[in-house]
């Protein structure tokens, strides 16, 4: 995992920089790790969507889950693991994360409800296969 810089900060329209929530930010890439890890076993493992479910109730619900907007306000520059700094934009990982987390209650509901059409289950596959590999891409660069 990066090392976050001293740089981290939240950005606003010709205001000073203010110091971002390094907790909020510590909370989103816990929930980007297990939930991309969660919906790659259940893509391959139906059973285990109550993985996908549990993870998405106990960071999404969590008094200080960020909300999208506050994601989209931060500029989030890491050191990676050769030294050198890499800048996320807080869109960019709002969506990534955001998207991730539609996808992942889409495919709870599809792979857990009764008598849902092939189509509907391979949509959601795709579906989830394309956030976790956005969400990787932004947060980590891989």
């Amino acid at each position: 995992m990066a090392v976050i810089a001293a740089g981290i900060a939240l950005t606003g329209c010709g205001t000073p920089a203010e110091p971002m929530d390094q907790e909020s930010y510590n909370l989103v890439e816990e929930y980007v790790a297990e939930q991309t890890s969660a919906v790659e076993e259940a893509l391959v493992d139906a059973e285990a969507i109550d993985e996908v479910e549990r993870i998405n109730e106990t960071y999404l619900t969590a008094e200080e889950w960020p909300e999208r907007e506050e994601i989209s306000s931060w500029t989030v520059n890491l050191r990676t693991d050769d030294g050198n700094l890499r800048e996320i934009d807080g869109g960019e990982l709002s969506e990534a994360v955001y998207g991730l987390a539609e996808a992942s209650r889409e495919l709870v509901d599809t792979l857990s409800g009764e008598g849902s059409e092939m189509t509907d289950v391979m949509t959601a596959h795709e579906s989830a296969e394309s956030a976790v590999a956005q969400a990787r891409e932004v947060l980590y660069g891989a």
